[in-house]
């Protein structure tokens, strides 16, 4: 990772397994959007 990380201000990022399985991403991005008040 460190060849292809992106670190802005030369932080770390953690890379830990989505607790929320495969479908992790899309609970993110529906709760994103419903913060947002974007119709998902």
């Amino acid at each position: 990772m460190d060849e292809f990380e992106w670190r802005p201000g030369g932080g770390r990022v953690e890379i830990r397994r989505a607790a929320l399985g495969a479908m992790a991403g899309a609970y993110g991005a529906a709760y994103y959007a419903s913060q947002r008040g974007d119709k998902v």
